[in-house]
């Protein structure tokens, strides 16, 4: 259609002389020109656009002669079309009118004759694109700021610097007062806001805010409504509430200096604006409030964490005085159930002049009793839902909080929280009125261990210091803890010279307690060791200069990874019993010495009379002679086995090593054992496929054998079995004894190798004996660098186990010709 037109101005421009008429009716701005740039045929509607006043029709000016010099985007498309000779499509802004310019040339066929101009009006079209931009860019801006104030001064930034307008304030509504108080103001940058403020209802704002819709003034200085008006008021006003939600947050106020009217489409977008304004408030402000009740939860945490049990009550009383804060409201009162009495105690509070009562009955508040008994809270926001009988009637308070507090699952008390003039609570006041009480139960019950905890730590300290054998406790740092007083009276050192101090420059430095310091240090690297009892024996020097032998119990206690927390000894003075101990020895020692010759000689002399050197005897002297010969030879071994263990606990036990190989041994003491086992039909067993050559003493080692082989005979029933087996290690052997003898229970097991032991069992009686040997058999071994264990099943069998160096093994693959059996029935 627009190309049509062209086509006829060009054309029946002359032809037609009512064209014009037409074309003035036209809503577009249409113009005519030749290649040179003079104008043949305006239209009305482009002749307002650009001439800058009414002007007759001549045909053939030049355009630069009749356009507007003001009009600059239209000179401009002129002449570019006429320089560059090309259709040009451009929005062309002029008296504050958008318009969009369609240049296009015209043709002959040949050449350019000429160029035609369509003006069209989109002004409200690009009114509306440009606000949908400043709308996005405002509503971004304020999208980016957390705080009222950041919000505000945002808002009022962007309204002036987008908005065509002289001016802009923010109102805001103080829920309190129910006054609009200004609080950001375009005209004072430097944030000095003259204190205006108007009651709801009172002026253009007030009513505005009131009546939750736009106010517009052509002049204020002859408005009525415009309250507060001073000297220099003048220009049109505009009011637009900021609403969220139905609720009233201010006014946005925006200002002209010249009388107007405000457009619809102006106050259509500055209501757009406001409630943008509106909904970054309420975001800020529920930022705020989040963000202050993170912090008051950490600091309640915080103060709820830690101290003493002695600054509980201090704790719990800020804790009060942080819930109110916490919940916005303007008191609480913590309450403790005491069970004497049936009634609740004020323990702490936060009132602000509000006087809470020291103690509620828990029957007189069957609201208070039933949040107790169901475990729930209650929120009550309408005093006239308060129980006729409550304590709460009597008192201002228009919204209450009640959250039940327990310890494990049980209610020990309540925390109630009210308010007498601020809003009501809610389901987010709920859950964290309950968090806090949860914490509060934790706190009360911690304080409560923890006294228990000190009152027994006292009590046990008390046992600790006062016991009759000194204690000494060192952490993990190996650091000593605690040093009692019987330690300090047994080493000469005082408490405050010791605890704290590393244990070496103690146990070691002062005292030489080498070997005992070292397995301290060294207890994470002992694991098959950590959960047993360890002794220690050792002479010492105290600081008296007095020699002491003491007698060491340590043991090390471990945490959840089984690194060593702390180790704990036990410490007494042994000297009198290492005296007595001697003295005994010693009276052994003599003793057995004395005997020995006597009995010798008892011992000769009933051996001769056996013979009949003396003379013939008769079968009853035969008989008593004989069982005389076999006690005395009973006595005689006991008081060896007295002579060895005197040698042993005195180091005078001598040992002359040589090489032999094992095999003859071992055949050597089941030849010689043969006679006592075919007493009892006891079949002995032994093999051996290799032949080991070990360095030992060849008399102790057989005493060894010998002793463990006669211990299976004795403690085995008629009919049994032992077997003797050989193991090879890579430097020694193993020789085991096994039986199936009734066997040891595992709580002896430990104390089989201790002297004087003997094991409690059907065959002990019978078989007699000072339970020496053991004792003997296992020094014997140990002597020689070897090691001796025992495992046993109570009623089925026993395994005695001890090592022995080799010297040299067969050779690989050197077999025995013969496999050595040895059965004796």
């Amino acid at each position: 259609m627009t190309d049509l037109l062209r086509i006829k101005t060009i054309r029946k421009f002359f032809e037609f002389p009512d064209f014009r008429l037409f074309a003035d009716s036209f809503s577009h701005g249409l113009m005519v020109m030749n290649e040179e740039g003079r104008i043949s045929f305006i239209n009305k509607k482009a002749q307002d656009i650009c001439f800058s006043k009414e002007t007759s029709q001549t045909p053939f000016e030049l355009y630069s002669e009749l356009i507007d010099p003001e009009n600059t985007a239209m000179l401009d498309l002129i002449q570019d079309v006429l320089e560059f000779k090309r259709n040009i499509y451009r929005q062309v802004i002029h008296k504050q009118n958008t318009y969009l310019a369609e240049a296009k040339v015209v043709t002959n066929g040949t050449k350019i004759i000429g160029s035609t101009i369509l003006l069209s009006d989109i002004t409200a079209t690009a009114m509306k694109e440009r606000q949908h931009e400043l709308l996005y860019k405002i509503s971004t801006a304020l999208s980016q700021v957390s705080n009222v104030e950041q919000v505000l001064d945002t808002a009022i930034a962007q309204i002036t610097g987008s908005v065509d307008i002289g001016a802009a304030n923010i109102m805001i509504l103080d829920k309190k007062t129910h006054k609009l108080r200004i609080v950001m103001d375009s005209n004072a940058p430097d944030r000095t806001i003259v204190p205006r403020e108007i009651e709801m209802g009172e002026g253009i704002a007030g009513k505005c805010a009131q009546e939750k819709r736009p106010y517009s003034v052509y002049d204020v200085a002859k408005s009525e409504l415009y309250s507060q008006k001073r000297k220099n008021d003048r220009g049109a006003l505009l009011a637009i509430p900021i609403i969220s939600k139905g609720e009233v947050f201010g006014v946005l106020n925006i200002t002209d200096p010249k009388p107007r009217y405000f457009t619809e489409g102006e106050v259509q977008f500055l209501t757009i604006i406001a409630n943008e304004i509106a909904v970054a408030i309420e975001n800020s402000r529920l930022y705020e409030r989040l963000n202050r009740r993170i912090n008051q939860l950490s600091q309640m945490f915080y103060i709820s964490s830690f101290g003493e049990v002695k600054a509980v009550d201090t704790r719990l009383q800020k804790m009060a005085q942080n819930i109110t804060d916490l919940l916005d409201a303007e008191g609480c009162g913590i309450y403790v159930y005491s069970a004497t009495n049936q009634r609740l105690n004020l323990k702490y509070y936060s009132d602000h002049g509000t006087r809470l009562p020291s103690h509620i009955f828990i029957n007189d508040e069957p609201l208070i009793k039933n949040a107790m008994e169901s475990q729930t809270s209650v929120i009550l926001n309408d005093k006239q839902n308060f129980p006729a009988e409550s304590t709460l009637n009597r008192r201002d308070i228009q919204s209450v909080l009640i959250v039940p507090i327990f310890i494990r699952q049980q209610a020990i008390g309540i925390l109630k929280v009210f308010n007498k003039n601020e809003g009501p609570f809610d389901s987010d006041d709920e859950n964290l009125a309950m968090i806090t009480a949860h914490r509060i139960g934790t706190k009360i019950e911690n304080a409560q261990l923890m006294r228990r905890l000190e009152s027994e730590k006292e009590l046990l300290d008390k046992i600790i210091e006062n016991t009759s054998e000194g204690v000494i406790v060192i952490d993990r740092k190996k650091k000593i803890l605690i040093w009692n007083r019987y330690i300090e009276e047994l080493t000469g050192l005082k408490k405050q010279e010791v605890v704290g101090q590393p244990c070496h420059k103690v146990l070691f430095s002062r005292l030489g307690l080498k070997k005992l310091t070292q397995d301290i240090y060294t207890g994470n690297e002992i694991h098959h060791k950590l959960n047993e009892v360890h002794t220690y024996e050792q002479e010492i020097k105290n600081t008296r200069g007095e020699k002491i032998w003491i007698s060491a119990v340590y043991s090390f206690i471990l945490d959840e990874h089984r690194n060593v927390e702390n180790t704990i000894l036990v410490m007494r003075n042994t000297s009198k019993d290492k005296e007595l101990l001697q003295a005994k020895d010693e009276f052994v020692s003599i003793t057995t010495h004395e005997l020995r010759t006597p009995l010798t000689a008892v011992k000769g002399y009933l051996s001769m009379i056996l013979k009949g050197d003396a003379g013939e005897v008769t079968p009853k002297q035969n008989e008593y002679f004989g069982k005389a010969y076999a006690a005395t030879d009973r006595l005689s071994k006991l008081v060896e086995e007295l002579l060895y263990v005197s040698r042993i606990d005195e180091e005078r036990m001598t040992y002359t090593f040589t090489t032999f190989p094992i095999h003859d041994l071992i055949q050597e003491c089941v030849e010689e054992m043969s006679q006592a086992a075919k007493a009892k039909q006891i079949r002995i067993t032994y093999s051996s496929q290799a032949a080991f050559i070990v360095r030992a003493d060849y008399v102790k080692t057989k005493q060894v054998i010998e002793n463990l082989i006669d211990n299976a005979i004795k403690y085995t029933r008629n009919r049994g079995q032992i077997t003797i087996t050989l193991e090879k290690r890579t430097r020694e052997i193993t020789l085991s004894v096994k039986d199936t003898g009734v066997g040891i229970p595992a709580k002896h097991l430990a104390s089989v190798f201790d002297r004087f032991v003997r094991i409690p069992n059907p065959l002990s009686i019978k078989a007699g004996g000072a339970g020496l040997g053991l004792y003997i058999v296992k020094n014997l071994v140990e002597d020689q660098g070897g090691k001796i264990w025992v495992a046993s099943q109570p009623g089925k069998e026993t395994i005695f186990s001890f090592t022995i160096p080799l010297a040299q093994a067969t050779p690989s693959g050197e077999k025995l010709e013969r496999k050595e059996n040895h059965e004796q029935r």
